[in-house]
Parts: C-alpha cells; structure tokens; sequence
C-alpha cells in the first residue's frame, strides 16, 4: 500500500484515521514509502468484525518457515478471507494470501 491508498483510509472516518496512524508509525519506523498493514487490519477486524468475512481453521509452521492455513470449524484461528472498507468493494482481493491445503 502507498501514500494514495493510506491517505484513502486516513479519509474514511476515525476508523480509518486511527488504522492510517498504525500504518504511519510503521513506515516511519521501517524508513519506507509503503507497506502491506496486516497488524493495523488485525486491528479494524477487532473494532468492526462486520465489515469483514472470517474463515476459522488452524495455522502450522512448515519445515521450510512457511505458514500454511488449514480450513477447520472448529480451528483457534480466525482467517480474515473478504473486507468490505470504504473504497474497496467486497469481493476485490488483494495479491498476498495465506497458503491453503485442503481441509
């Protein structure tokens, strides 16, 4: 995400002007111009899980460092698989996703 995208969310309300602050420090920090937010996203899901879609399942670590998400009901993780935030409909996806194995 870049400066258009962060200053987006910065105008969408004071949800999105605390998640622009989140996403500020940790450019600040990482002395770049962009950056991918999941820790300031994690935190949007805990304030309003409404505008999100979850998937439960369970996440191991493999041999090679990767972590991969299985599907499971029943599963301690939720997995964040949709958002509907202001100027992004739901159902666009974004590049990143978790690696899945069958359930």
């Amino acid at each position: 995400m870049e400066s258009d995208g962060i200053e987006a969310i910065r105008a969408a309300g004071p949800y999105g002007a605390a998640l622009a602050r989140e996403i500020d420090a940790w450019i600040e920090f990482k002395g770049r111009t962009w950056t991918t937010p999941h820790d300031p996203i994690t935190d949007l899901s805990m304030l309003r899980p409404d505008l999100y879609t979850f998937e439960r399942g369970r996440v191991t670590v493999e041999n090679d460092g990767l972590t991969v998400f299985r599907a499971d009901p029943t599963g301690p993780v939720r997995l964040v698989t949709d958002a509907d935030l202001p100027g992004r409909g739901r159902g666009d996806r974004r590049p990143h996703r978790p690696r899945r194995t069958g359930a």
